[in-house]
């Protein structure tokens, strides 16, 4: 197949996914396009719908990411909204919020779409851990993605923002959602 195309407006997003992609022995070329996120708590239209958007702009075989939190006391919330909740609230919004002891068990998921423009695949990889009570240092444009300072995944002592891009790459829900794709054997 050659190179994977990402479509993406978000660098960082890219640049764990071909970090991850690499190392599983797939290509994966950046396509910057901007696409109008349906806001909604329906992750599933959300991610056919930023799949077919994409295919839209650049008509050829790609896919598209949409990563989430899902707060298990809060019936998920904010799910497919995470981002409109964050860029309203900022972190510190969300610990004060979401970050309770005794109320902040959550699940972090990212849902990988391919799409060849016939067909739309979606793949899922998750994991459990807790929102902080208080968003952890954010010295570097890494440690800002995102919510990586207010997310520790269980087993963990740190937030994903104090592990790293290179640590984190090795466990994380989005290296479960690519393994997906690659065993798929879609590519």
């Amino acid at each position: 197949m050659g190179e994977l195309v990402f479509a993406s407006s978000n660098q960082h997003k890219f640049d764990e996914a071909r970090e991850i992609l690499t190392s599983l022995g797939v290509g994966l070329r950046f396509r910057r396009c901007s696409i109008d996120e349906l806001q909604t708590t329906d992750v599933a239209r959300l991610i056919h719908k930023k799949c077919l958007d994409a295919y839209g702009q650049i008509a050829r075989p790609l896919i598209v990411e949409h990563t989430t939190l899902h707060s298990t006391n809060y019936g998920g919330f904010p799910a497919g909204l995470t981002s409109v909740f964050l860029k309203t609230v900022g972190l510190a919004g969300a610990t004060d919020m979401l970050g309770r002891p005794g109320k902040n068990q959550a699940t972090a998921t990212t849902t990988v779409a391919y799409t060849d423009g016939k067909k739309i695949t979606t793949f899922e990889g998750s994991m459990n851990g807790e929102i902080l009570d208080a968003p952890t240092v954010t010295d570097t444009d890494w440690k800002k993605f995102g919510w990586n300072a207010i997310f520790k995944p269980d087993g963990f002592s740190k937030s994903l923002a104090e592990i790293g891009p290179a640590h984190k790459n090795s466990f994380s829900m989005r290296r479960i959602a690519l393994e997906k794709l690659v065993a798929g054997g879609i590519l």
